[in-house]
């Protein structure tokens, strides 16, 4: 591997804020809450509500929030591990679930898929995160038996 021949040990992060259209297709649009446009900008504008039912996101299987979208994600670890093992040690589970992916996405809005203030959502989302990364890690572990850097260690 050309890395390992210029000193560099390959690290894979398994997944980093971005989800394929069919996992997450965030929302084109909100519907308000009630009473919503009575108060004043920015506040009337933030999505604050549900996308309207018949928003592509409904389709999708909703990313993190859904214990599908886990399911599929380990098929995928277990595919690049499988794939990969006898040239890799190191794998980022996920990267930056708390920050990027709840704080961003369902706390501030800022990014996919651009819930603002949804604790109920960024709770699910939590739980789903953690039990993905366990899930990864073990199946990881499970399925990594090469040591790809030589160091003594399989993974």
């Amino acid at each position: 591997m050309a890395m390992r021949e210029i000193g560099l040990t390959p690290v894979i992060s398994l997944n980093h804020a971005t989800l394929p259209l069919w996992i997450l297709t965030p929302p084109s649009k909100f519907t308000k809450k009630v009473g919503q446009n009575l108060l004043p900008s920015p506040l009337k504008d933030l999505p604050l509500a549900d996308p309207p039912s018949a928003d592509p996101y409904w389709k999708s299987l909703r990313g993190w929030e859904n214990t599908e979208t886990v399911k599929e994600f380990i098929k995928y670890v277990e595919r690049t591990v499988l794939e990969l093992k006898d040239q890799v040690d190191y794998r980022i589970t996920i990267g930056e679930p708390v920050a990027s992916l709840i704080g961003g996405g369902y706390i501030a809005g800022l990014w996919s898929p651009g819930f603002f203030l949804d604790g109920a959502r960024a709770k699910k989302v939590l739980h789903n995160l953690i039990e993905t990364h366990v899930q990864a890690y073990n199946k990881i572990i499970a399925l990594d038996d090469i040591d790809a850097d030589g160091n003594g260690l399989a993974n």
